[in-house]
C-alpha cells in the first residue's frame, strides 16, 4: 500500500544528532507504520552514520527505512532532490537532520492532509537559540488552506527553513525536480516553481509551531552545501544574497509581493549570523556591506546592515527579545 508521508532526510556527517532524530520520529511513528516512511539520502558521510542507520533499521524492523549513500558528496541541493526521489508517499516532506519534531506532531499533520488535501504544505516551527526559543517570522497558532496569494505574507519567508514544507507528489510531478539544483535553497526554489505552474494551488498553512529549528551557528551550518567553498563563512554570506538576487530575478515573487519582504529578510539573517556566530570575521564583514549595495537596498537598510555588524552580540539578543515580548 502506497504510504501517506515519506519523510525525506538528506544528511552528512551528523551520525549523533541524526540518531537522536530517527529515534523521535520512530516514536511519533508508533501506530502510524503503514502511513509513513524514511528516507535517508547520504551525501558520502564520513563518520559513523551509515552504522547508526544500519542499526536501527535491524532495531526497528516494523518501521519503513530507505538508505542510500552517495559515492561522493553531490552538494546540498543534490542531496534535497535524491531524499525526494527515494520517497514513494503521497507527500514528501524533506527534514533537516538536525531539526526536532515536537510530540503529537506526525499525527496532526497527517489528519490535515487526509482532510484538506493540499498541494503544498507549510508547517510553522521555532528557533533554538542560545537554549531559548524565538518564533519564527511567520504567524503564529493559524492553520488554513488556501492559496498562496492569501497565505504569502502569512508565512513571510519562513520557508526558508529546510523543515518547513511538504509537496504532495502529484504537485511536485508537474515540474523538473533537478531544476533548482545549483540554487542553495533547493527545497524553497522548489516550492515557488510548484507555484509558478500552479498559481491557484491549495497551500495548508500550518501555523501552529511544531517543529524545533536548530544549529543556527556557522559551525553547525550543513557542510554539504559548502563543499565547493574554503570557509563556511563565504558560503553563508553569498547564499543568503544568492537567494535574494533570484527572488528578484523570478517573476512569480513579484506577483506575490514578496520582493519586498527580501530586506527583511537580509536584516534578519544579519542580526541571526552575528548573534549565533562566534567570530568576528572583518572581511565576512565588508563583503555584506559591499552586497547590500550591489543590490540596491535603500540607503536605511545599508545602514541598518552596518548597525547590525557593529553591534556587540549581546545588545542584539536584547533587541530580539524586547520585538518577541511585544
Amino acid at each position: 500500500m502506497k504510504k501517506k508521508l515519506s519523510i525525506c532526510i538528506p544528511t552528512f556527517n551528523r551520525a549523533e544528532i541524526l540518531e537522536g532524530l530517527l529515534h523521535k520520529l520512530i516514536y511519533e511513528m508508533k501506530y502510524l507504520e503503514k502511513e509513513v516512511e524514511i528516507c535517508i539520502s547520504d551525501n558520502a558521510s564520513t563518520d559513523e552514520t551509515h552504522n547508526v542507520i544500519k542499526s536501527i533499521i535491524r532495531n526497528h524492523k516494523s518501521i519503513s527505512l530507505k538508505y542510500k549513500k552517495n559515492d561522493n558528496n553531490l552538494g546540498f541541493d543534490k542531496n534535497c532532490e535524491l531524499a525526494l526521489r527515494m520517497g514513494e508517499g503521497q507527500y514528501k516532506w524533506i527534514f533537516s537532520d538536525d531539526d526536532y519534531i515536537l510530540d503529537g506532531t506526525l499525527r496532526k499533520i497527517l489528519i490535515k492532509l487526509d482532510l484538506d488535501k493540499p498541494d503544498l504544505v507549510f508547517v510553522n516551527y521555532k528557533i533554538l537559540l542560545d537554549n531559548k526559543e524565538l518564533c519564527s517570522a511567520a504567524r503564529s497558532d493559524l492553520i488554513e488552506t488556501n492559496t498562496i496569494f492569501k497565505v504569502a505574507k502569512k508565512i513571510n519567508l519562513a520557508n526558508t527553513m529546510v523543515s518547513s514544507i511538504i509537496y504532495s507528489s502529484d504537485a511536485m510531478s508537474k515540474v523538473d525536480l533537478e531544476k533548482p539544483n545549483g540554487t542553495f535553497w533547493y527545497h524553497f526554489i522548489l516550492f515557488y516553481n510548484i507555484i509558478d505552474r500552479m498559481p491557484e494551488a491549495r497551500i495548508l498553512y500550518y501555523g501552529e509551531p511544531v517543529i524545533v529549528q536548530k544549529g543556527l551557528t556557522i559551525e553547525a551550518s550543513r557542510k554539504e552545501k559548502s563543499y565547493e567553498y574554503d570557509g563556511l563563512l563565504d558560503f553563508y554570506v553569498d547564499a543568503y544574497f544568492s537567494l535574494l538576487k533570484r527572488i528578484g530575478e523570478k517573476e512569480i515573487f513579484e506577483k506575490l509581493g514578496i520582493i519586498e519582504y527580501c530586506e527583511s529578510l537580509l536584516i534578519r539573517q544579519l542580526t541571526y549570523y552575528r548573534i549565533g556566530n562566534v567570530h568576528q570575521n572583518l572581511r565576512v564583514k565588508l563583503r555584506i556591506i559591499k552586497h547590500t549595495k550591489e543590490f540596491n537596498f535603500s540607503i536605511f537598510d545599508r545602514i541598518l546592515a552596518f548597525i547590525i555588524l557593529i553591534t556587540p552580540r549581546y545588545l542584539l539578543s536584547v533587541a530580539l527579545k524586547v520585538r518577541n515580548f511585544f
